[in-house]
């Protein structure tokens, strides 16, 4: 019987140290498989969406129903006087103004949201199932983080970047976001570091 056992166990255990290989070859090619998707969705400098893949993402989303489009909130970011920052402290330090944007949006929004990258200094977020209120206390934690917690240059300096937030809603008179994703530029808003909500909207 214990010889009996011993062969067993010695059966088993080839058979995994056999199927390891396998197994982790199959890991690596669903990695593998997976990697061209991850790096074409997501924009290295910053950890969030591109804007082709948040754009992508935005139009499934909102296709799901009428009532989705209903109830969604699109907040478009800027960097306020970025182009100076980039001149004044240099492309690193701009680079390190936009990954602290990047991560203090993530940390502000919510699991469903969608946050992408849409130009050099420009983000745009979309809030399904986002009341006024709610997106007005996310877009305000983003200014405010941005504006209270300065981003500190490889040479030792430290930058104040503040954001321009505009709102709007993706409903009736806005079908689809890439009309959206041009809002900011169409409508700038007049102050900087300031949340704004288009009126009649939300």
């Amino acid at each position: 019987m214990a010889w009996l056992l011993g062969v067993v166990i010695d059966v088993t255990d080839q058979m995994e140290t056999a199927s390891a290989p396998a197994e982790s070859q199959f890991r690596f090619q669903t990695l593998t498989e997976a990697l061209p998707h991850i790096v074409w969705s997501s924009d290295a400098g910053t950890g969030v969406l591109t804007r082709r893949a948040f754009i992508t993402q935005a139009n499934t989303l909102l296709a799901r129903g009428s009532a989705g489009r209903k109830t969604a909130s699109l907040l478009m970011l800027a960097i306020d006087h970025f182009k100076s920052i980039n001149d004044g402290y240099g492309h690193p330090a701009g680079e390190k103004v936009l990954a602290a944007a990047g991560a203090r949006i993530r940390l502000a929004v919510r699991r469903q949201d969608l946050v992408g990258r849409m130009g050099d200094e420009e983000f745009a977020i979309l809030l399904p199932k986002c009341s006024r209120r709610q997106a007005l206390q996310i877009a305000e934690q983003i200014r405010t983080s941005l504006e209270t917690c300065p981003v500190l240059t490889e040479d030792g300096r430290w930058i104040i970047a503040t954001v321009s937030i505009g709102a709007d809603l993706p409903g009736r008179r806005a079908r689809h976001t890439r009309s959206l994703a041009v809002h900011r530029r169409s409508s700038p808003l007049p102050h900087r570091n300031r949340v704004l909500f288009s009126e009649g909207h939300i």
